[in-house]
């Protein structure tokens, strides 16, 4: 018996234009800002790759947290993992 695995993404993307201040500083758009949730003072993440830089809002706790979640033995579940880095380990 064959298993067939089918991946479902619905995502929608933005893609706006930004500049940059003398001071090497920029605004999201409102938009942005409220879709995501961000708040002044909020950390976001900066991955830097070779040819384009991506957002990503720091959720709160790390991989540390994890630690003691799942127990060994049992069946690995990656809707249930995926779930719980996403909500930011609460």
């Amino acid at each position: 018996m064959k298993a067939i695995i089918l991946l479902v993404i619905n995502l929608t993307m933005q893609v706006y234009d930004i500049k940059l201040s003398k001071g090497s500083q920029f605004t999201l758009q409102a938009k942005s800002r409220k879709k995501h949730e961000l708040k002044p003072g909020q950390k976001i993440q900066v991955i830097d790759l070779d040819n384009e830089i991506i957002l990503r809002p720091k959720k709160k706790g790390s991989l540390s947290n994890l630690v003691g979640k799942f127990r060994a033995g049992k069946k690995f579940d990656i809707v249930k993992e995926h779930d719980l880095i996403i909500s930011g380990f609460d």
